[in-house]
């Protein structure tokens, strides 16, 4: 655990990735999953496809926190789970259906990655915004500490034309 000093983590920089260990991952994604079953049970049975896409969509959501590959994994088998256990099959009984349960897996899987995959990219982005803002205000700074920008420079007394290899003569 990192020490603080002064309110602020002493291991904390401009380009550190904060992410949730995954064990506390796969906590908040079960619960995740849970809420998100309950609600797809709301649909009806006959909506199959609304019901995953509910399921999915969440996990998508969840898998663009930042969290570990592994605890989004772990969740996007954990909704499959719940999925094919009590809304397709009803009282948590498992069975494998073929290749429908072959295309849900499928759907939750893709659902994981492109939502890890966006939320990696907007963290990223989000990264290197805030080392432009930090580079450009170290900038600033060193810009102010040779000269003030807004003093205009004193103009010379003598202005001569400087020319390049003519000489007088």
């Amino acid at each position: 655990m990192a020490r603080r000093l002064g309110g602020r983590c002493t291991r904390s920089s401009v380009s550190e990735q904060q992410i949730t260990p995954t064990g506390f991952g796969l906590a908040f994604g079960s619960v995740m999953v849970v809420g998100s079953a309950l609600v797809a049970g709301a649909i009806p049975a006959s909506a199959g496809a609304v019901r995953l896409g509910v399921v999915a969509a969440s996990l998508a959501g969840f898998a663009a926190l930042p969290i570990t590959a592994a605890a989004a994994a772990g969740t996007g088998l954990l909704a499959f789970l719940v999925f094919d256990g009590f809304l397709v099959n009803s009282l948590g009984q498992l069975s494998w259906h073929g290749t429908a349960d072959g295309l849900r897996l499928l759907t939750l899987a893709v659902a994981v990655a492109a939502g890890f995959i966006a939320g990696v990219a907007y963290r990223a982005a989000s990264r290197w915004l805030r080392w432009r803002r930090w580079m450009l205000w170290i900038s600033e700074e060193a810009r102010q500490a040779v000269g003030r920008d807004d003093e205009q420079p004193a103009k010379p007394q003598g202005v001569g034309l400087h020319t390049r290899g003519l000489t007088h003569g």
